[in-house]
């Protein structure tokens, strides 16, 4: 028993370690090999740099040690980085998150927090692929940017009826005329005149193909769009789910394909895609949510409006190519960014502005994204800054992001970023 005792403390005397001066060093010890890219991510990103690196094998398979210095970011600045991300999942429950920081269109910090997956105990990592949710509709209006600015649509173009983009595939109900009225405008503004009284369509038919909803919602007389487009705002799923058709109209690719062709690649973004439909088949690298029921949503289902997945730094790198900013060239051309980011100013049913533009809240720029299972934020600021932000649940207390954004935020105003590009 004494000999044994004496072994574990011989082990345990290895792993410690006595620094004075230098860099800030950091060592992880006995990472199973599965789980090491996050933590390699995780380092990298946020100003380490590897100085020792071992491997071992062990009764559960390799394992890896290592150590890291750091001379780009201060102690401090890490610590407290840490400290209110750590807050936030405490405070909401969460299991983990990630977030990604831009400077003048540089990536200056990323970091993942908590777990990709609590049941096994992987930690998350910035490179992680997470359900965004709504933060897919600012990149579906990019894409509506790029056919537009190719000369293959107009924003003024009417959606339905005869001569409509979409009238010949969906024939207009007589009950339904007001359909005729409605322009992609509309729908990137959410003022088509569409409701999701009495159910959010993308929601209530989970079984059926993007056809066959837009048919049930234009021929259901209780869905019939009653008010003249273009005079009030509701923030619908359901116009970004006809835009994707009108995507794939006029592009005659599928919606996934045109984005990741036009939109994704153009801004060096390989890893972003529509999400599974269950658990089973999730892509390489994408988290776990929490609850379970999060696998009951159809994510093929809600491509344009929804169905993204994508790491922070991916987002990250999309946001530096709509942010107007000059360090990295903007895929869309200043007049789309205008007009992308002018808000309506149609105001809602209560008589509330609510300072939304093509897919974009504005002033500033930035979108949210939530849904069971899944919180998503991501924003250009003042002071040349972007962030990204991803959670793998909804907290109750935190159902829109906003403490989130706000935490981001606070990190930012806080931390002095280094001048370097992790891109």
């Amino acid at each position: 028993m004494r000999r044994t005792l004496a072994a574990a403390l011989v082990l345990l005397a290895t792993a410690i370690w006595d620094k004075v001066g230098g860099p800030l060093l950091h060592a992880r010890n006995g990472v199973p090999s599965a789980w090491y890219q996050n933590v390699f991510d995780n380092n990298y990103y946020q100003g380490y740099r590897m100085v020792s690196f071992t491997g071992f094998s062990s009764g559960s398979g390799a394992k890896i040690n290592d150590i890291w210095e750091n001379t780009n970011i201060s102690a401090n600045d890490l610590s407290l980085i840490s400290s209110k991300m750590q807050a936030y999942l405490d405070t909401h429950q969460a299991p983990g998150a990630a977030i990604a920081i831009t400077k003048d269109d540089r990536l200056v910090y990323a970091g993942g927090f908590g777990y990709a997956d609590k049941s096994t105990g992987e930690e998350a990592g910035p490179t992680n692929l997470f359900r965004v949710a709504s933060v897919s509709k600012p990149i579906t209006s990019v894409a509506i940017m790029k056919l537009v600015e190719a000369h293959k649509l107009s924003l003024d173009d009417k959606v339905f009826g005869p001569g409509g983009i979409l009238g010949a595939k969906y024939p207009t109900p007589a009950s339904n005329k007001k359909i005729e009225q409605i322009t992609v405008r509309h729908l990137l503004e959410h003022v088509s005149g569409f409701t999701d009284s009495p159910s959010d369509p993308m929601f209530a038919y989970p079984s059926q193909t993007h056809d066959q909803v837009i048919s049930t919602v234009i021929n259901d007389p209780a869905r019939a769009v009653t008010r003249d487009p273009g005079t009030q705002y509701e923030y619908l799923n359901f116009g970004f789910c006809i835009l994707g058709r009108v995507i794939e109209q006029k592009s005659r690719m599928s919606y996934e394909q045109f984005v990741k062709a036009n939109v994704l690649t153009p801004a060096g973004i390989k890893d972003m895609a529509i999400g599974a439909d269950s658990a089973a088949n999730k892509k390489p690298g994408e988290v776990s949510y929490f609850p379970s029921s999060a696998y009951n949503l159809k994510l093929t289902l809600m491509d344009a409006h929804g169905g993204w997945v994508a790491s922070p730094i991916d987002l990250a790198r999309f946001l530096v190519h709509v942010d107007d900013l000059p360090s990295k060239a903007d895929i869309v051309n200043a007049t789309s960014h205008k007009d992308m980011t002018t808000k309506a100013s149609i105001k809602d049913k209560n008589g509330n502005d609510p300072n939304y533009a093509f897919g974009w809240v504005v002033s500033p720029q930035w979108h949210n994204g939530a849904m069971d299972g899944t919180l998503a934020y991501i924003a250009v600021v003042p002071g040349g800054y972007t962030f990204a932000a991803v959670i793998n649940t909804r907290p109750g207390n935190d159902g829109f992001a906003g403490d989130l954004a706000n935490t981001v935020k606070d990190i930012i105003k806080n931390v002095t970023w280094p001048a370097y590009d992790l891109f």
